[in-house]
This record gives structure tokens, C-alpha cells and sequence, in this order.
């Protein structure tokens, strides 16, 4: 089990990702999403990566301070594993919902449903749309 203490950083929004082999780009894409403002967080979730990853984002925290943390991760999972679990976690928290694997792409529709949801307004634009489509 990884323990991952952190005190509140100085963003309201963290921006979660997960890596492997990325050291090429993880500057890249953390200044990105920093230069959005000071809302901004990132965690950067590396599965080991051999490339030294991980390090680079580290090295970004004498430039960005708390605003940049890392998880390390001793083996590869796999990108979808903690996005995933992250996002039914939060779905199940905040909305309520009784669904164990609320981002599943695999399901099954009544026509019922299918007829209700092609009426509704869903804003998603992500894999969200599969959270909303619980309501």
C-alpha cells in the first residue's frame, strides 16, 4: 500500500498523470497545465518508469513548489488503473451512486433508458458521460 501525505496546495484543482517512460514530455505537459493559473495542481502518477520520470517531475518542484507532487509507484499497473479507481471513488462520494465500476464503457441499456437519455441534455464530453448516464 502507498502512503501519500500531502498538505492542501496552493491550487483547487488537481490535474492527475499517470505515467510511464514520459520523461521527454512531463515538463512539457506539467508547464502546460500550470500556466493555467494558480488553481492548478499536478499529480504525477509514475509506474516506475525506467526512463526517470518520475525525477523530472521532482525536479519541477524547485520551480513550482507544492503546486508539482509525485507518486512513485514501484511497477507498471497500467494508465486506466488509478484514473479509474480516482473517478469511481469520487462519483460514488459525491453522487451517491450504488455502482461499484461507475466509468465501465461496457453496459447494457434498457431500450427504455436509451429512449430517455437521447432526450436529456448530457454535457460530458468524457468518459464522464458514463457517470452521468447513471443518474
Amino acid at each position: 500500500m502507498v502512503k501519500f501525505t500531502t498538505t492542501r496546495p496552493v491550487g483547487s484543482s488537481w490535474v492527475i498523470v499517470p505515467t510511464y517512460n514520459e520523461v521527454q514530455n512531463v515538463a512539457r505537459l506539467i508547464d502546460a497545465v500550470l500556466e493555467q493559473g494558480d488553481r492548478f495542481a499536478v499529480l504525477v502518477v509514475d509506474d516506475g518508469s525506467p526512463d526517470g520520470t518520475a525525477d523530472a517531475a521532482i525536479a519541477l518542484r524547485s520551480l513550482y513548489g507544492d503546486r508539482v507532487r509525485v507518486l512513485r509507484r514501484a511497477k507498471k499497473r497500467g494508465y486506466g488503473r488509478v484514473l479509474s479507481g480516482v473517478a469511481n471513488r469520487i462519483a460514488r462520494l459525491v453522487a451517491g451512486l450504488p455502482v461499484r465500476d461507475c466509468t465501465g464503457g461496457f453496459r447494457g441499456y434498457r431500450i427504455e433508458t436509451v429512449r430517455y437519455l437521447t432526450e436529456q441534455r448530457i454535457d460530458s464530453t468524457t468518459y464522464t458521460f458514463l457517470v452521468e448516464t447513471l443518474f
